[in-house]
């Protein structure tokens, strides 16, 4: 991690101004609690996070997941299981 950038797969997650972007440029528009939830799955990647854990964060998991697999190209994207709740996977050789 650079400073306030996390670098996950293709996905670039800035910090200080919430802002989430891949290495293809693709831009996530997602909200302040979206970023959150994002952030604490990027973080654990391949692990899965409780509903709960998420809930704690109150982000729209829809949109948020709509936008990973959208702007992810196939590279990224949130696996979700009952019984385990949701996990951030990347595919990913190294950055472009």
């Amino acid at each position: 991690m650079l400073d306030n950038i996390l670098l996950v797969g293709p996905l670039h997650l800035n910090r200080q101004t919430k802002q989430a972007v891949t290495s293809m440029g693709t831009k996530l528009y997602i909200d302040g609690n979206e970023f959150d939830a994002l952030d604490l799955l990027a973080t654990r990647e391949g692990e899965f996070v409780t509903y709960e854990q998420l809930c704690a964060i109150k982000p729209v998991l829809k949109n948020l997941i709509e936008q990973v697999e959208n702007a992810g190209l196939g590279f990224m994207w949130i696996e979700y299981k009952p019984e385990s709740g949701y996990a951030f996977h990347t595919r990913w050789a190294g950055n472009l």
